[in-house]
């Protein structure tokens, strides 16, 4: 009885070995014979910036057109090649593409987020969430803080965060993105020759005196002190500037 159930068990995992092998070789022969039917397209982090669509994509993947998909074999296409092609855009930040045996090739891509936008006399461009220097799009202008002034004149020439003045204005914009007032609130930044900023809100008039890019977070929580407390009691268009460039004071005028 031992015998056979041993004998039983070796033929099984024979019959289960020559199907796996079975089925391996249809698999390739499908995937040989496989041509591309459909490209899918997904982005993610757009967060309501649209600098990459489903247009866009497939124009990168395909080479402009010079090299078309639909009708290719899969076997024939090499997906590393097409994450290259894709990656060349800035506003990329990571891709995956894979295909299946149906004849679909999904493209799944994370598109950067620009957090402030300089607006330079020579040149204008975004400034991302990674601290990298992306390109002004035709497709889309997004809406985030402007950053101006002669203080940003040879800002980010290395077309990331370097030096320290740098990662300390990158410090304060950043905070500003994320926070919901504030990226509401404020509309422009003056950066002047000293490196310290004047702030300009999108609904009152007030000028806003910052001052160097130091304690940011205390200066930015007096901020919402006046805005909350101050303003409301004294009138929104009272006063024509707040000066917040002293520890433990604000001084509106």
């Amino acid at each position: 009885m031992l015998k056979k159930i041993k004998i039983a068990s070796k033929v099984k995992a024979v019959v289960m070995t020559v199907l796996v092998f079975f089925s391996i070789g249809f698999i390739e022969k499908e995937n040989k014979e496989t041509e591309c039917a459909d490209i899918q397209v997904k982005i993610k982090n757009t967060d309501g910036n649209y600098f990459l669509d489903e247009e866009a994509v497939i124009d990168l993947v395909t080479a402009r057109g010079k090299s078309p998909l639909i009708g290719e074999k899969l076997i024939h296409i090499e997906l590393k090649t097409l994450e290259t092609r894709l990656k060349k855009d800035k506003f990329v930040k990571n891709v995956q593409i894979t295909k299946n045996l149906k004849g679909t090739l999904s493209i799944n891509v994370i598109q950067r987020r620009p957090i402030a936008r300089f607006l330079g006399a020579d040149s204008s461009y975004y400034l991302g969430e990674e601290g990298n220097v992306l390109p002004l799009s035709n497709r889309f202008t997004a809406r985030v803080v402007l950053v101006s002034g002669a203080g940003i004149k040879k800002m980010f020439s290395g077309g990331v965060v370097a030096t320290d003045s740098e990662k300390a204005l990158f410090e304060v914009l950043d905070y500003i993105y994320h926070d919901e007032f504030f990226a509401a609130q404020i509309a422009q930044i003056e950066v002047d020759r000293k490196g310290e900023l004047i702030m300009y809100p999108q609904v009152t008039k007030q000028a806003i005196l910052f001052g160097s890019c130091a304690k940011h977070v205390d200066k930015l929580k007096k901020l919402r002190v006046f805005y909350d407390k101050i303003l409301p009691a004294k009138g929104w268009n009272d006063y024509e500037s707040v000066n917040l460039k002293y520890q433990g004071q604000i001084i509106c005028k």
